[in-house]
């Protein structure tokens, strides 16, 4: 990860860090390199103390090596000359730790041991009175945040870059999924409705029945595909948040399934729906997976109503439905992928998983309760200041 000069200097006329902080501090150097040592042993000292740190030096050729380090980093504090070599190094000694594994709360924290172990050196030590320390130690504040800026961007490279081969992947798998995986099954399909017609000209019952359910296996295994593709994309996606009228997106939602909503008669209410800012896709993606389990997963005749209310800082949506509501054993976990209910619950387990991963790409929250009166309620928000994720 590099920096420019130009970035470099801009980040310390940010901190206001100039050329007689810098002074101030390379002042320091000649007893710095005397207390070095014993400041980085006691440090270490105190990581050690604590299980959650100690683990990760566990390999004592590790552990000096980290320390050699450490040492060289405060001795380099006090030299001067802070250009791209010394970002290098910083950048350098951040990522030796996360590759490590130490979490970055930890990394931290070395700096207020650091800072504090110097505060006492520079109080006890400078010559030329408290306000001519307290001038050092202001001095060394700004140097010491220049170099927190630089870890925890060394920490969340580390991290983007991780997220960044999950999301390779997931496109990877997303086009297994989509464009290898229907062909053979497309084909399977094909042969088995053959089969089944065979069968029946035939007179071999057996034959037909035989491939008539693995014609259904089939329809079922690409419609899981289908679902996953949906999980997978989702997981990628980036979509900016624009005005959407939310009433046109249920209408569109409706259309979609009124073959289903004519098979079972069910009766959609909709309330008065606003018009908000959000990813239209995303919250498309969230409406239809609660309004087509609300009409899926009802013991009579399906009644479902949606409704949006504003809450200060956030819409709240919410779909109820008078459905057979959710098993006490799945309230914990009912929003997990590839998750279903006892028996032998229609669906693939997918649509709440992905219900839940685009409210949340969104910044928003979601949740289920029971209704009294039997069913279940299904609410979610969307923050009226979205940074959509």
């Amino acid at each position: 990860m590099g920096i420019s000069d130009a970035e470099i200097e801009h980040r310390k006329a940010f901190l206001e860090l100039t050329a007689d902080d810098e002074q101030r501090i390379a002042a320091l150097n000649a007893s710095a390199k005397e207390y070095a040592v014993p400041v980085i042993e006691a440090f270490y000292d105190h990581l050690l103390s604590f299980a959650e740190t100690s683990r990760f030096f566990s390999d004592p050729a590790v552990l000096d090596r980290v320390k050699q380090l450490q040492v060289q980093y405060f001795r380099r504090l006090t030299q001067g000359d802070y250009g791209r070599e010394y970002i290098a190094d910083r950048l350098n000694v951040g990522a030796i730790h996360e590759r490590v594994g130490v979490h970055i709360e930890h990394y931290l924290g070395a700096y207020s041991f650091y800072l504090c172990a110097v505060a006492d050196q520079v109080f006890a030590t400078e010559p030329a009175g408290q306000t001519s320390a307290l001038d050092t130690f202001k001095s060394l504040i700004k140097l010491v945040f220049l170099d927190i800026e630089l870890a925890v961007e060394t920490y969340f490279k580390q991290r983007n870059d991780e997220l960044q081969r999950t999301s390779d992947d997931l496109e990877s798998l997303a086009h297994l999924i989509g464009h290898d995986l229907p062909q053979p099954i497309a084909a399977a399909r094909t042969y088995a409705h053959l089969l089944a017609q065979r069968g029946e000209e035939m007179g071999d019952a057996a034959m037909g029945d035989l491939a008539a359910s693995l014609e259904g296996a089939l329809l079922r295994t690409n419609e899981m595909l289908s679902a996953l593709l949906e999980y997978a994309r989702l997981g990628t996606l980036s979509e900016p948040a624009v005005q959407v009228e939310t009433g046109a997106i249920v209408a569109g939602i409706l259309r979609d399934l009124g073959g289903e909503i004519s098979r079972t008669g069910a009766k959609i209410t909709v309330r008065d729906m606003p018009t908000i800012l959000a990813p239209p896709t995303q919250l498309t993606h969230v409406l239809q997976n609660l309004l087509g389990n609300a009409i899926k997963f009802a013991s009579a005749t399906p009644e479902v109503e949606i409704s949006a209310a504003d809450d200060k800082s956030e819409w709240i949506f919410t779909v109820s439905d008078n459905g057979i509501g959710i098993d006490e054993s799945m309230w914990d976990r009912m929003f997990e992928a590839f998750e279903r209910g006892p028996g032998d619950a229609p669906g693939h387990g997918v649509g709440l998983a992905i219900s839940r991963r685009a409210v949340e790409r969104i910044g928003g929250r979601i949740w289920a309760e029971p209704r009294p009166e039997g069913g279940t309620r299904f609410h979610f928000t969307v923050p009226k200041s979205i940074r959509p994720r």
